[in-house]
């Protein structure tokens, strides 16, 4: 069994960050519409928008988790993981479990109320992961985007 280690990510990282995030593009067929430029600006700048963990297994990039801090009205701060992402040869080696294991302490640290996640519904061993981890389905709500090509309402 491989030595896994998680580690905050950092500017230099962007380069791995972006290939990881690439990969996991290609896997749950959705658009890269991300630059590598435009992710470590927004991760690594003045006023990061987000936190990543990057694992290694033997010092092998394996995957990598990607956080950003969220708050509702009626609970208060929450740590919303936007990713969780372990490379194929790494998949059942406990690498997901120590990401989000470091991920849930850093939501115990800043005080959340919890870990928010969306999940595609075909990704299935994604499903069977995190509700092991004890996530619970919101059943009350749907989620929706309005896309940036979409023109707002007149005042």
């Amino acid at each position: 069994m491989s030595e896994i280690s998680i580690r905050p990510a950092k500017h230099e990282d962007s380069g791995l960050l972006f290939g990881l995030i690439c990969e996991m593009s290609e896997y749950e067929r959705l658009p890269m519409l991300l630059t590598e430029h435009q992710l470590s600006l927004d991760g690594f700048g003045e006023a990061p928008l987000f936190r990543a963990f990057l694992a290694f297994a033997d010092a092998e990039p394996a995957g990598y988790a990607l956080t950003h801090a969220c708050y509702t009205d009626f609970e208060g701060r929450g740590l919303f993981l936007e990713s969780l992402y372990v490379k194929e040869p790494f998949r059942g080696q406990g690498v997901a479990d120590q990401l989000l294991s470091e991920v849930a302490r850093v939501a115990r640290d800043q005080e959340c109320y919890g870990i928010i996640l969306n999940i595609l519904r075909w990704n299935s061993p994604a499903l069977a992961f995190f509700k092991k981890a004890g996530a619970v389905e919101l059943n009350d709500r749907t989620i929706y985007v309005i896309p940036r090509s979409v023109e707002p309402p007149p005042p």
